[in-house]
């Protein structure tokens, strides 16, 4: 039960009607299940809600009700109709979370977007549990969050073992009573041509970014499937769609992420439970992974420009986490190659041809031999950013897909004034 009274804005509640779903005790009274329980209600804007209470939203539609913390049901505020797995609202900000005040995030990286994901999430109020392979960066990551009042915890483990990746997902519910959204966010990078990397590289590679994800969905769905509701979030990659060179092991793994999620989304939807799926694609982000990745090229990679800022893609996670997505694509560069990929591979195989073997490669030298987490981590390296600072530019899409109704209107709009171009054009010009 929360234990906290919380804060409301919105439109006044008035007798509230609350079923319960299984027998309690309140107050030395016993009531039955199925017990509609009267709240009497009559809550103005931001007055207090009794203890055991929380705002609550419902159907992508923001709807302040509340929610018994007794039976879990949410209860429009203005209709008094039920809203199932409907996701919570911060009870001391007002801001929409998709977490309750006892549940939990997974984290699977301590540096770049799975660093300043976590950080965002526990800032606004969730409680997180964090896992990797060094249990420095993660202390100092869960330092971070405790510094300024968030609850975090943390689980050493390898994604490319399952019962480690199980063990994450039972620790968080072990602690925190339950387990709402699952992110899980590393992967490795291998730069070579095909030709130039064994197969047990190209395994690893497979193991880490593919079946790490596999391994983390196989784990929370029990838990989510026992809460009725949550969310499986997969960080992918623009390489889930289009393939580079130089990273044929990375695509595969990004490519096989995309296919095992379409499929589960879909068994979930047949079952009727409301358990988000959703694929974040970012496009070349500047974090540490360029850093350090393995590479065979005899030089430290790169990206092929434009950069995005990390924070970015931890917006987009912490949007879908609120908003059930499909897919979220970070960048415009990400919207722009979907686009021509889908218009014309062999016109994005020219592209490459042309750019993306020199953008990918930096003048500094570095060979196998050199620092990389290809088989264990950079313990030193809890960076966000990367070292691409410079190539770092603004996306102005994302914001649209963040803003549904803005988007659309801007469609409208353009589209309104072609017919318009259109109809003056056969006119003669008159209008």
């Amino acid at each position: 039960m929360t234990k906290a009274i919380a804060r409301l804005g919105g439109k006044h509640t008035t007798n509230l009607q609350i079923p319960l779903d299984e027998d309690v005790t309140i107050g030395g009274r016993s009531f039955k299940k199925g017990t509609l329980l009267n709240t009497g209600l009559d809550v103005p804007a931001r007055s207090l809600l009794p203890l055991g209470m929380r705002p609550s939203i419902g159907q992508g539609k923001l709807r302040v009700g509340i929610t018994c913390a007794l039976c879990h049901a949410s209860v429009d505020n203005r209709t008094g109709r039920i809203l199932e797995g409907a996701p919570n609202i911060d009870i001391n900000t007002g801001l929409v979370l998709a977490f309750a005040t006892n549940s939990a995030a997974m984290f699977r990286q301590t540096d770049g977007i799975g660093r300043a994901t976590a950080l965002q999430f526990a800032k606004r109020g969730a409680k997180v549990v964090v896992s990797g392979r060094s249990e420095a960066k993660l202390a100092s990551l869960v330092d971070e969050i405790r510094g300024f009042g968030a609850e975090a915890s943390s689980i050493v483990a390898d994604v490319s073992v399952f019962d480690q990746v199980k063990a994450i997902a039972d620790h968080t519910v072990e602690v925190y009573g339950r387990l709402d959204t699952w992110v899980h966010v590393p992967a490795i990078g291998l730069f070579a041509t095909f030709d130039n990397i064994t197969p047990e590289e190209f395994k690893h590679v497979i193991d880490v970014d593919l079946m790490g994800q596999v391994y983390g969905a196989m784990a929370a769905l029990p838990h989510l499937k026992r809460e009725g509701r949550g969310a499986l979030i997969h960080i992918s990659s623009m390489e889930g769609r289009r393939s580079l060179p130089y990273q044929s092991a990375y695509s595969a793994a990004k490519h096989g992420i995309e296919g095992f999620t379409e499929a589960m989304r879909v068994e979930l939807q047949h079952e009727k439970i409301p358990i988000s799926v959703t694929s974040v694609k970012p496009a070349v982000i500047n974090t540490p992974f360029w850093n350090n990745g393995l590479t065979k090229l005899g030089v430290k990679p790169a990206g092929i420009p434009p950069y995005y800022d990390p924070r970015l893609v931890a917006d987009a996670i912490l949007h879908v986490a609120e908003h059930p997505t499909r897919d979220f694509l970070v960048g415009d560069a990400a919207r722009a190659l979907d686009v021509l990929q889908r218009l014309s591979p062999e016109l994005v195989d020219s592209l490459l041809l042309l750019i993306g073997f020199p953008l990918q490669r930096t003048d500094q030298p570095k060979s196998p031999e050199d620092r990389n987490n290809f088989y264990e981590p950079v313990p030193d390296d809890t960076r966000i950013d990367g070292d691409f600072n410079k190539q770092v530019i603004p996306s102005v899409s994302d914001w649209l897909d963040k803003n549904p109704v803005v988007k659309w209107g801007a469609i409208a709009g353009v589209a309104a004034l072609a017919l318009l171009a259109t109809q003056v054009g056969k006119d003669g010009g008159r209008v």
